[in-house]
């Protein structure tokens, strides 16, 4: 029950919800192998997306559901390098000037990852399922939802929350199957990673009175007047304290 619940009100709440469903479907096939197991969680899965496809079919037939995502800008092989320093600090591209520091990270995470797994205890390498299936959560969604964006570009940082969930369960996983030597080591680059970004959005995002100066602009403004963003960020803002259909 806990498991038809927490997964009903995540499809209703957050689209890319259907991306970790769809995952725990190929996990459990490629595992259990239509097995009677398999049925038996297939069903268990099936249940809480049965009752979100009427949802879903009525997103999918409005007109505007394709073309709503005009601020996501088309991926490129840097989006593709940069995913892992991504998922573990929710670099967003705001910090235009910290477009190098996200690569290093990245690239160096994916270095830790590599080094961590060949450093595991022998006793987790085989007849561990855990590990494959917080991959796929963690890293596999992202990385096709990079391919979909080819395409449609749906890839946008703020949506991967879930997927942030899952690769940090994974880094996890993993921590727990190396020495303890190792162990500390990795936590304290990943704390020195952790803590050098937020610094970092500390310095740049400062908090401003967003409402005060839409109210400014509205004192001012004629009736038909539009109100033009600079930042793709600030575009439903501005359209709660300006108008809808105003900006």
């Amino acid at each position: 029950k806990l498991y038809f619940f927490a997964t009903l009100f995540g499809l209703y709440t957050h689209y890319f919800m259907l991306f970790v469903v769809l995952s725990q479907m190929l996990f459990n096939y490629l595992k259990n192998k239509m097995g009677k197991k398999y049925h038996m969680i297939k069903s268990i899965i099936l249940k809480p997306l049965f009752i979100f496809l009427p949802r879903f079919l009525f997103v999918l037939i409005q007109k505007k559901f394709f073309a709503t995502s005009f601020w996501i800008q088309k991926i490129n092989f840097k989006t593709a390098v940069d995913l892992l320093g991504v998922l573990y600090t929710g670099y967003d591209g705001g910090i235009t000037s910290y477009s190098a520091g996200i690569t290093l990270i990245s690239l160096t995470i994916l270095l830790l990852i590599i080094y961590l797994l060949k450093m595991r205890n022998k006793k987790y390498v085989s007849d561990n399922y855990l590990l494959p299936f917080l991959s796929l959560w963690g890293i596999g969604i992202p990385i096709f939802i990079i391919l979909v964006s080819i395409v449609k570009p749906i890839f946008f940082p703020r949506y991967f929350i879930f997927s942030t969930v899952g690769f940090l369960l994974f880094l996890v996983c993993i921590l727990e199957q190396v020495k303890r030597s190792v162990r500390v080591l990795a936590l304290v680059l990943f704390f020195i990673i952790a803590l050098h970004y937020h610094k970092i959005q500390l310095q740049h995002y400062k908090k401003r009175d967003f409402q005060k100066v839409v109210r400014e602009v509205k004192i001012l403004a004629k009736k038909d007047d539009r109100l033009y963003v600079t930042n793709e960020l600030d575009y439903f803002t501005a359209q709660y304290y300006f108008g809808e259909n105003k900006v």
